[in-house]
């Protein structure tokens, strides 16, 4: 499958290609994302749980465990990409306990602030994805070119 969104908003949409093993395609390995600077193309391999659900303005969930994900945001640049942490939970573990601390746009939030915010994120407008197709390539290439 392929989508193309203007991820890094610089008004240049970059196409991502999402990866998957097996016929039926439920099995995502990851993602490529390729963009176009300067009369050449980038790409940044990106993993699976690092760019889920990605949404029509651009942005996604990530995650790195069961304490610790979130959505944000990608910039890209001549030396890789970074995910733009917006709203976030993380984890502090030691022997002696463990405690998640909760993010809103940037801010230490309560859980509940953190929640409703990731329901407004999963009620945004999901990509579009299209199989990947000369046909479609040519449609969607021709409609944003």
């Amino acid at each position: 499958d392929f989508s193309i969104i203007d991820l890094d908003r610089d008004g240049v949409p970059e196409v991502v290609l999402r990866l998957a093993v097996m016929e039926d395609g439920n099995d995502e390995i990851g993602f490529v994302i390729l963009r176009y600077e300067n009369g050449q193309v980038w790409g940044y391999a990106i993993g699976h749980r690092s760019f889920l659900d990605l949404k029509a303005d651009g942005s996604f969930g990530f995650s790195s465990g069961a304490a610790d994900w979130g959505f944000g945001t990608i910039t890209l640049s001549e030396d890789g990409y970074e995910i733009d942490r917006i709203t976030y939970c993380e984890s502090v573990q030691d022997s002696e306990h463990s405690e998640e601390f909760y993010f809103v746009d940037y801010e230490r939030a309560s859980e509940k602030k953190f929640q409703a915010a990731v329901d407004e994120h999963n009620d945004k407008e999901n990509a579009a994805w299209y199989d990947l197709t000369s046909e479609n390539v040519a449609a969607q290439l021709e409609v944003k070119g």
